[in-house]
């Protein structure tokens, strides 16, 4: 029975119409992350200076090296003129077309072989897209290499199913795909190793697999076809130079270790490919594989060109997410070309097994598109929810501050935020780095160290920039700045803080959050500005970002917990120190919000006040507190020890938490470390030795830290009545 007599015949349309619904899901997100934008502007620069050699060092001011050469004019020219034509509109379209076209010449393959109503095929068709989609289905020039490599495995199962003269003009379309390739994107590299491993199994099969090898007038073909396709690799504005680069940098062990900091270049293994599932379509790939070489194997028909190639393709899926697509494209157009043969697969003997496969596509496809879906809407990340527009990591509203009121300054900002800035501030002002990476790699480890926590210091004051423009994504760097008594915060968007040096001439924004503070629909992201606008004690924008929080995240755990964080900072500043401790202590559950400092200086003020009015039982759990929450603290550890010291000596029975130093060990702790904390009491070392050698029993006084500004109380109170 053929395959087409296997199935029912509304089978397929059921399956296209879950293939649409696939594509939907996976190509309907916004622009992730700032690459694009760079492009675009090495696409209008190409148009303006009328160049296809790109100079790297024009659009920063920092230090940028041209050694790397980069030729993806054909792509960047493409996407700048079609924004030019229908702004982002015609970008999110061109997501939809790389999906139709993979469904396409997949459907065109399954037409020749008689597999359009085998469930089998749409199963390979949608496990295969739904891997690619993270990295291939994308606005960038990626996207060029996903298609190019789909046309390249679609030819070469082409040409297999070929006999004949007639067919000996399909390789010739190598060399005319490998032209635009190298001109579009650096992954025409692992084109050119596709033919090289395809081209060697081929004459595997000839010596060990005769019945699966092509004809030798198609091989003759294959080879001059490949052949014109390595002398198409020189087809570019830097000729033979260029290849030799992309597969030098490739090699290049330091390259490749400052490439590891970069989301997009770990592993498919790694946290960030866990949440687009490609660890477990790996396996899933792996046995759909599995399956339909099985058949081949057991009447062995060894065929050496498509398991070299799957072995070499499926090994550089694993290598990095920007890899990830190639594999894809070759196991999916290569299944195909197997599943024809495959009998137990297209008329299988068991019924059980026949409704398996068809249910199999259908139930997966539908779960997938569920769960993806649902986490894209209900559970949205930071650059990828299920709409358009851009991700957070896009400085929009920051560039625009930037541009209207800070363009005479020098601008620092961190790697993510750059290709945005530079496609809105260049050429009338510069930048200092952006996503490129290449021109700014033999200084990339210091700025990666810097905004790491380490030798932060060094490097800004070696950049000497009047203002910078951080993204929420690097705390440590946004922390350090806040911290820093040279800095202050003159705006704030949803994606990124600027920062001006005190005396760099210009006022704070008045409001100092912009307007899309209150229109976070990311929840995460909400929680970091959050945090962000409480420490640096700007309460206008706090409260605007809770009531953003509240009406869009209402009965959540997140916005409970912002409650307790506005509450207990705003009472820790009117000097109600134990509603302070109250509220900002974390539940058993847990909390979102996190500020041990404030929380440590609530206790050890509670602890004080208590002791003074003779609680001690309520100081001591107090007291205890502090130390767990900060075990490094001088002021706690003393208090602790002073406290459970004069409980022991009088012979009062108070409970002490397992996790607690004995008290001499506390008190050590602070004699210890005395001399290296400044602004501690002196009389305390004293009484503290004194206390180790049991020489005061009498009631000690305790150490408090400096309490937030007495004037202010009045102003803090109100804004308690306000939040109420």
């Amino acid at each position: 029975m053929s395959a087409n007599g296997t199935w029912p015949k509304w089978l397929p349309w059921l399956l296209s119409g879950l293939v649409l619904l696939q594509i939907i899901v996976l190509c309907t997100s916004p622009i992730k992350d700032g690459d694009i934008f760079f492009h675009m502007v090495y696409g209008k620069t190409a148009l303006e200076e009328k160049t296809l050699i790109a100079d790297h060092s024009i659009y920063t001011w920092s230090p940028a090296s041209n050694d790397t050469l980069y030729c993806n004019w054909f792509s960047q020219i493409f996407f700048y003129l079609c924004y030019t034509i229908g702004g982002f509109a015609p970008l999110f379209a061109f997501k939809y077309a790389i999906g139709l076209i993979f469904f396409g010449l997949l459907l065109h393959l399954a037409k020749l072989t008689r597999l359009l109503q085998s469930p089998m095929m749409w199963a390979i068709g949608i496990v295969c897209f739904s891997m690619a989609a993270p990295s291939g289905v994308v606005i960038k020039p990626e996207a060029f290499s996903f298609i190019a490599i789909m046309l390249f495995s679609y030819l070469w199962v082409r040409i297999r199913l070929s006999s004949g003269q007639n067919a000996c003009y399909l390789p010739y379309c190598y060399p005319l795909i490998m032209a635009i390739w190298v001109n579009s994107h650096g992954g025409f590299i692992f084109g050119a190793t596709f033919l090289l491993v395809m081209w060697l199994g081929e004459q595997l099969n000839v010596f060990f697999c005769p019945k699966e090898a092509l004809s030798p007038v198609m091989r003759k073909h294959l080879l001059i076809a490949c052949i014109f396709s390595a002398a198409a690799l020189l087809v570019n504005p830097h000729g033979i130079a260029y290849p030799i680069n992309i597969a030098s940098g490739l090699l290049d062990k330091s390259t490749v270790n400052d490439f590891k900091t970069i989301s997009d270049y770990r592993t498919v293994f790694s946290s960030e490919a866990n949440w687009m599932n490609l660890p477990s379509f790996f396996a899933i790939a792996l046995a759909l594989l599995t399956l339909t070489i099985r058949d081949s194997i057991q009447s062995r028909r060894y065929n050496w060109a498509v398991i070299l190639t799957n072995l070499v393709f499926a090994g550089i899926f694993c290598y990095m997410l920007r890899t990830a697509y190639f594999w894809s494209a070759v196991l999916a157009m290569t299944s195909l070309y197997l599943l024809k043969d495959s009998s137990s697969l297209l008329r299988p003997n068991h019924k059980l097994f026949r409704y398996s496969l068809a249910v199999a596509p259908v139930v997966f496809a539908l779960i997938f598109s569920v769960v993806l879906f649902y986490k894209k809407t209900v559970t949205p990340g930071e650059n990828n929810w299920f709409g358009y527009g851009m991700s957070v990591r896009n400085p929009q509203e920051e560039a625009e501050y930037i541009k209207d009121r800070l363009s005479a300054f020098k601008l620092g900002n961190d790697y993510d935020s750059g290709a945005y800035l530079m496609w809105t501030l260049y050429p009338d002002q510069k930048h200092m780095i952006d996503q490129r990476y290449f021109p700014f790699k033999s200084w990339y480890a210091e700025y990666f160290r810097a905004f790491s926590g380490k030798d932060t210091q060094r490097f800004i004051d070696q950049m000497d920039c009047d203002i910078w423009c951080i993204g929420f994504n690097h705390i440590k760097a946004i922390n350090w700045f806040r911290n820093s008594p040279e800095w202050e915060t003159v705006f704030y968007g949803q994606s990124a803080a600027v920062f001006g040096r005190y005396d760099h001439g210009s006022e704070p924004a008045k409001p100092l959050g912009g307007k899309t503070i209150e229109e976070i629909t990311i929840l995460s992201r909400a929680v970091r500005l959050l945090s962000f606008s409480v420490n640096i004690e700007d309460w206008n924008g706090a409260f605007r970002i809770y009531e953003g929080m509240a009406n869009r995240f209402p009965d959540t755990k997140a916005l409970a917990d912002a409650r307790r964080l506005l509450e207990g900072t705003l009472f820790y500043r009117a000097h109600q120190f134990s509603l302070a401790a109250e509220r900002l202590t974390p539940s058993e559950s847990g909390s979102i919000f996190r500020d041990d400092g404030i929380l440590r200086n609530a206790y050890l003020h509670t602890t004080v006040d208590l002791w003074k009015h003779n609680e001690t039982d309520t100081a001591f759990i107090y007291a205890q507190a502090a130390v767990l929450i900060a075990p490094k603290d001088l002021m706690a550890h003393y208090n602790y020890g002073m406290i459970a010291a004069f409980v022991e000596i009088n012979g009062l029975d108070l409970q002490t938490v397992n996790e607690m130093p004995d008290w001499k060990q506390s008190l050590r702790i602070y004699v210890d470390n005395f001399q290296q904390v400044s602004n501690l009491p002196v009389h305390t070392l004293t009484s503290a030795r004194n206390t180790l050698h049991e020489k005061s029993i009498n009631k000690p006084s305790l150490i408090e830290p400096r309490k937030p500004d007495p004037d202010k109380i009045s102003y803090y109170q109100n804004l308690i009545n306000q939040l109420d």
